[in-house]
This record gives structure tokens, C-alpha cells and sequence, in this order.
């Protein structure tokens, strides 16, 4: 299960190196603890103030390295800075 596990999660890796880029590719490597939080939650532990606190965080710069922020604000007529 573990062998399984790291030969596809490697797979999926180079493929979205392939078709994103290495730059867009490598900010989805922040996702991995709120990954092990979702594990930790389905084994029946709460997540504390500070573990939801970094999952806003992370997701926000997912967001702007990714500039959805950016194109939203354009999307809307408003200047990005």
C-alpha cells in the first residue's frame, strides 16, 4: 500500500510538472499538512485554532500564487496591485 502510494503520488507529480510547469507545480507542495490534517481529522481528532488558522493561510497564498486573486480583481474592474 505504501509502495503504491509513493510510486502514483510520484507519478502524478511529474505529470503536473509536464502540463503546469515546474513554478505552479512546486506551490501545491504546501498542501501536504493540510493533507495529514485531513488524515487526522478522519481518525477523530479536531483540528486546534492554529492548525485551521495555517489551513486559511495556506490556502490564501495557494490563491495568490496562483493569481486567482489577481485575475478575480481584473475579472471585476478593480486594480491589482
Amino acid at each position: 500500500m505504501g509502495i503504491a502510494g509513493s510510486v502514483f503520488a510520484y507519478l502524478f507529480w511529474n505529470i503536473g510538472i509536464a502540463t503546469r510547469g515546474p513554478g505552479k507545480t512546486a506551490i501545491f507542495s504546501n498542501f501536504v499538512p493540510i493533507f495529514a490534517l485531513g488524515i487526522q481529522v478522519t481518525m477523530g481528532d479536531i483540528p486546534s485554532l492554529a492548525q485551521v488558522i495555517g489551513i486559511i493561510i495556506t490556502i490564501a497564498g495557494e490563491l495568490l500564487g496562483q493569481g486567482v486573486v489577481t485575475s478575480w480583481f481584473i475579472s471585476k474592474g478593480l486594480p491589482a496591485k
